[in-house]
């Protein structure tokens, strides 16, 4: 078993801000999944921060949108002064890594980093290009030292469709953190403030208050039975990760990654009267959308692997960077509007294939292991001690370098409502589309993102260029066919040995073949254009 990150310790309080005189500057080290992003970044060439954007439009002129962002910026700093900061060699210990936020000395200071930080680009670019662009190259390094954590970057397009987005360090962005950034810009834009003073009247030298602790403070402390708990905690992980055979994965068609940073994308979208029969199907099984996409994910590569004849009974999928935000814990003053920090716990999910009903049709199989997913994530959160396992991620010692990592990054609206003012009937900015990407370096393994927007559901795989794009395009799509038969009142597809292939440029998925007997069949075998999926290539 290998392992990124610490083991936090049941009896000391987690460290604190403080001021360092030296430095003059505030600091607290790393702590929780904050630590185990910033070692990936540093382990993997940058991988895998992430740039998020909204495209919109809006009834203000391109140089008062420009104003206001720039007072959005301003107020940003204000209440979560932790995008300001650096990442450093702790002060008291180098071999730790810790945040170190210098407050302003005046407004001075504060338009410099806001001209840093807020970059204007007049250009027809699209996002799915910039993201590219912005993937290519990591935050910026200096002697080891992150300067910079987080960027704004306003796309100002002739067509009046502008984009922003928020290109940032993992370890200060998770997705609950940037589309809090997001909700108070967007609020911050669609209220500006009509005082020509009203950022530098802020009472700056206080802002520090706004810091955020660690995961055990923030949700409230150390438990009672800790020092028990969580030693049985971390090793129910270790028992998981740590298995003699290797994830199932799909095969990825190179070894070496050609272009670090670049990734490969494919986007599907289920549109919106199939997603509400999709969520009135996980309302009445009583699950998660999150562990439906994992079951469909789970069932394709096995029914994959099966059809190249490499699947045995003792298989497995192993989903062991599984990550559960901390925030919904975080109690008062810990939980203010707008919070950033990593704040993940890693808790890991496993299928055996021995599990998996092998007499039932799709349908069936599906919710048997949608059901297995959701009792796994319900021990998980029934621990009172989860945020320690914010500390560490495990992982076995010799992965499945393509094993998919899966994020569900849920209903956005509920998070970014898409007019701003909200309820406004004539608002003066209106969000229409989402995208995102990661920077993808030195990382062999696809990533998946999934969430609703608009009523409509979407769901990207992402992945460096050892893999060829038609392979993710197929999974996704086969996988996205096998989630919808959850809905689906249709007769499963007989089993067809021989049937004919499909050509790759159809919109159905091509069939599952039995390489050996009692495997069902019909994974993945509907076709995405009667089922309702739009494809992006």
């Amino acid at each position: 078993m290998a392992q990124v990150g610490i083991s936090a310790s049941t009896s000391d309080v987690e460290p604190q801000w403080e001021w360092v005189g030296a430095l003059q500057a505030y600091s607290r080290p790393l702590l929780g999944s904050e630590l185990v992003k910033e070692r990936m970044h540093m382990f993997s060439e940058g991988a895998p921060e992430p740039c998020h954007g909204f495209t919109f439009q809006t009834t203000c002129s391109s140089a008062d949108l420009i104003k206001h962002l720039h007072d959005a910026m301003g107020h940003l700093r204000f209440v979560t002064p932790l995008i300001a900061a650096s990442i450093e060699d702790d002060y008291h210990d180098s071999e730790k890594r810790a945040w170190v936020y210098r407050p302003p000395s005046g407004i001075q200071e504060i338009e410099a980093w806001i001209q840093q930080t807020l970059l204007v680009h007049e250009t027809e670019t699209s996002d799915e290009e910039f993201i590219a662009a912005i993937n290519q190259k990591r935050m910026p390094i200096k002697d080891g030292h992150f300067t910079k954590v987080f960027e704004c970057h306003l796309l100002l397009r002739k067509s009046g469709i502008h984009s922003l987005f928020i290109h940032g360090s993992h370890a200060l962005l998770d997705p609950q953190a940037t589309l809090a950034v997001f909700r108070e810009v967007f609020d911050y834009i669609s209220h500006p403030t009509s005082s020509p003073s009203a950022i530098a009247d802020l009472p700056w030298g206080e802002e520090w208050r706004n810091l955020p602790a660690g995961p055990i403070t923030s949700a409230g402390g150390i438990r009672d039975g800790a020092d028990v708990a969580v030693p049985s905690l971390l090793q129910e992980v270790r028992r998981i990760v740590t298995r003699d055979k290797p994830s199932e994965a799909l095969q990825a068609q190179r070894a070496e990654i050609r272009q670090q940073g670049l990734p490969i994308r494919t986007h599907g979208v289920i549109p919106a009267a199939k997603f509400e029969a999709l969520k009135a199907a996980l309302k009445r099984l009583d699950l998660s959308l999150t562990v439906l996409l994992e079951a469909a994910f789970v069932l394709t590569t096995f029914a994959n692997n099966a059809r190249q004849g490499t699947l045995s009974e003792d298989a497995n999928v192993l989903l062991d960077m599984t990550m559960i935000p901390l925030n919904p814990l975080f109690i008062g003053p810990h939980n203010p509007r707008v919070r950033v920090g990593a704040s993940l716990a890693y808790a890991p999910l496993a299928i055996d294939f021995r599990d998996v009903p092998k007499d039932a049709v799709s349908r069936e199989a599906l919710i048997s292991v949608m059901q297995s997913l959701q009792a796994q994530y319900r021990r998980w959160l029934a621990s009172p001690h989860l945020p320690f396992l914010s500390y560490q991620m495990m992982f076995p010692s010799s992965p499945n370098p393509s094993a998919i990592v899966v994020a569900d990054m849920g209903v956005i609206e509920d998070h970014v409502p898409s007019q701003w003012p909200r309820e406004a009937k004539k608002p003066t900015l209106e969000l229409l589309d989402m995208t995102l990407g990661h920077r993808l370096s030195a990382f062999t393994r696809p990533v998946c993102h999934a969430w609703s927007l608009n009523n409509e559901l979407h769901v990207q795989i992402a992945a460096s260029d050892i893999w060829d794009k038609k392979v993710l395009v197929n999974f996704l799509h086969e996988s996205l066919d096998l989630a919808l038969l959850l809905s689906q009142d249709i007769a499963p597809i007989p089993k067809q040995v021989h049937a004919r292939r499909v050509p790759a440029q159809s919109c159905a998925t091509e069939p599952v073949h039995e390489p050996r007997p009692g495997f069902v069949g019909n994974w993945g075998r509907r076709m995405a254009r009667l089922l309702g999926i739009t494809r992006i290539a």
